[in-house]
């Protein structure tokens, strides 16, 4: 189960960057190419610039699925890790408890 949540997560996070990427261009467009390097170095700016121009330049929907793709994909690929830990955990312990009935047939 969490290696499907780190799927799922990454591809939502993917998924964020592409809109990110997309601001970015507008940004290039709009501003030009020193807020747009700005944007690529400070990405709060480039959040920021999008919800400020959303309106004007018709991001609004772009801005809210790059936020919402990014927060869901966090929380998916956080709990994916989480959750691939605790199986982890679990399979250590099985194989140190596998490991000690071994040594104690041999003895």
């Amino acid at each position: 189960m969490g290696m499907v949540l780190i799927v799922l997560g990454s591809i939502l996070l993917l998924v964020a960057v592409i809109c990110q990427l997309m601001v970015l261009v507008k940004l290039f467009q709009t501003e030009g190419a020193g807020k747009g390097i700005l944007g690529f170095f400070c990405n709060i700016y480039l959040l920021i610039w999008g919800f400020m121009n959303a309106g004007r330049l018709n991001l609004m929907k772009l801005m809210i699925g790059w936020v919402v793709f990014a927060i869901l994909g966090g929380i998916l690929l956080g709990a994916g890790i989480a959750m691939s830990g605790i199986d982890m955990q679990q399979q250590m312990n099985m194989n140190s408890s596998l490991v000690i009935q071994m040594q104690q047939s041999l003895v």
